[in-house]
């Protein structure tokens, strides 16, 4: 039985493997399951670290800059500490979209250390931040991701002069955006 082996083109120039589930959902970052790991930090990766302190008030930190059209901050795992006397909700965004949220219990109780098998996903070209909802915690956040193409990216290139396909990978046009093939 003959096996195909699928790569792609990472943005740093980096080829990964590519991965199919048996209903055609394609992962890669060479991770069991398709998430990207931090494997992929030489092509993207970020890291963030809380500041000495923490946060002790309502304002957004930036965990990641907007890291250009037609990509994406992804979110891999988190953690989050309360080192302050007052209890608070944490929550990760992109722009004003609340993507995570959990419960900082006060004094350092209950760290929490999460990974997300499917990272979560910020809009096209957005920073991803970070809050709290309460005042005066002292709230440590830090957080890992990379930055890789939109999720759906032949959705993005609309423009005329695109040669574009369907999430299903049927619809093609030329680059006057005439039909050139449609299942």
């Amino acid at each position: 039985m003959a096996k195909v082996h699928l790569f792609a083109k990472t943005f740093a120039g980096l080829d990964v493997p590519i991965l199919a589930d048996e209903y055609g959902n394609i992962g890669g970052g060479g991770a069991a399951g398709g998430s990207a790991t931090a494997a992929t930090s030489e092509a993207g990766g970020w890291s963030y670290v809380a500041a000495t302190g923490g946060i002790t008030d309502t304002s957004d930190v930036t965990l990641a800059a907007a890291p250009g059209n037609l990509k994406a901050n992804y979110v891999t795992a988190a953690q989050v500490v309360n080192k302050g006397g007052t209890a608070t909700e944490v929550v990760i965004k992109s722009g004003s979209t609340v993507l995570w949220r959990t419960y900082a219990a006060a004094n350092g109780a209950n760290p929490i250390h999460v990974v997300f098998p499917r990272p979560l996903v910020a809009a096209n070209n957005t920073a991803l931040t970070a809050a709290c909802v309460t005042t005066s915690s002292a709230t440590l956040i830090c957080a890992q991701g990379f930055v890789a193409a939109l999720p759906n990216v032949a959705a993005q290139l609309t423009s005329p002069g695109d040669e574009v396909i369907d999430d299903f990978g049927a619809y093609v046009t030329d680059d006057a955006s005439a039909i050139i093939y449609n299942a």
